[in-house]
């Protein structure tokens, strides 16, 4: 009997020395997996922040290309990652190679139209001394449709780039040659 009973003692502390281990390793597999979960959570939340921004930059890389292939003459410039200001920088160039004006070009990637933007792009056109100011969104306020003007700001989508960019600089460019004539007939007066 003693035999037995002290045969069952040591059983009985064997088993709950092997539940105890076994307590302590599933609470351990527990907090990997939570912490994985959580690390996993991290990973698809900064893979969704990374696509919306892949997908501006897309945008943006787009317009910028399109330009500088229609108009290989003006100056067609990216303002850097993370520096101020909008998008791009397009001087639009005369016959003669000088600069007629400038249109600041900011490209939007959103589900949602965001008011915000026409004032900072006014902001930035006065930085960078714009004449003209274009927002190329994937969407645009319900009262615009697709193309228009909101306080002096162009808005328009990604397919209507060219006719925007073609329109802007023919008025741009127009204007600039009747600036040069005024100052040209100045100058004649002056002589006379």
């Amino acid at each position: 009997r003693k035999m037995n009973q002290e045969m069952e003692e040591k059983i009985s502390t064997r088993v709950n020395e092997n539940t105890a281990d076994k307590d302590l390793k599933i609470k351990e597999m527990e907090l990997a997996a939570e912490r994985q979960t959580a690390k996993i959570q991290d990973l698809e939340a900064a893979a969704t922040r990374s696509h919306g921004e892949l997908q501006g930059e897309a945008l943006e890389e787009a317009a910028e290309d399109h330009l500088r292939s229609r108009y290989p003459l003006d100056s067609i410039q990216p303002v850097d990652k993370g520096k101020y200001g909008a998008d791009i920088e397009h001087e639009v160039r005369n016959a003669h190679g000088g600069s007629a004006g400038r249109i600041l070009w900011e490209c939007k990637y959103h589900k949602n139209w965001n008011d915000a933007w026409v004032d900072k792009i006014r902001k930035d056109a006065i930085h960078y001394g714009a004449d003209v100011m274009v927002i190329v969104a994937t969407t645009t306020p319900e009262h615009i449709g697709s193309f228009g003007r909101i306080n002096d700001v162009f808005v328009c989508r990604y397919h209507e780039l060219d006719v925007v960019a073609e329109l802007l600089r023919h008025a741009i460019l127009k204007a600039s040659a009747v600036s040069t004539r005024e100052k040209h007939t100045e100058t004649i007066q002056e002589k006379v």
